[in-house]
């Protein structure tokens, strides 16, 4: 669970590697949350086609889904460019999602592939827990 949340706790934070993990459990965290607004909002919306009472709140969840997935905006990207880190890319391919369709299936890809091993230029390998990375071992060692 910790990496579904770690890119808000990063929220505007574009320095560092994210795995795999990290930026797919967000994003499904963000698909769930905004397709259950939705569909709450659907579901509120009641259209029996009668002509009946029309419920007050039925704009609300979709109101909230609008705002959450603002709110994630940020975040995502942040998760996205750390992605490319992860990989040893700039940032800044995440510009190419604005290429209409071929863009967002190249960052899909590029969001699929494992990142590099070992340390790059963006910093340690994330998948690394603290007491296997080499000047811990050092240490142990010497």
């Amino acid at each position: 669970m910790k990496w579904m949340f770690r890119p808000l706790r990063l929220y505007a934070d574009f320095d560092g590697r994210s795995p795999r993990r990290e930026f797919w459990l967000f994003m499904l965290l963000i698909v769930v949350v905004v397709c259950g607004l939705i569909g709450l909002g659907v579901g509120l919306s009641g259209n029996s086609g009668d002509g009946g009472d029309v419920n007050p709140l039925i704009g609300l969840p979709l109101v909230l889904a609008a705002l959450f997935f603002l709110a994630a905006l940020i975040p995502f990207i942040a998760a996205m460019v750390r992605r490319l880190h992860d990989r040893d890319m700039s940032g800044w391919f995440v510009v190419i999602m604005l290429v209409p369709w071929v863009g967002w299936l190249i960052m899909a890809v590029l969001m699929i592939l494992p990142g590099n091993d070992g340390e790059n230029s963006h910093g340690e390998n994330p998948l690394i827990e603290e007491s296997q990375r080499p000047e811990v071992l050092e240490g142990i060692f010497n």
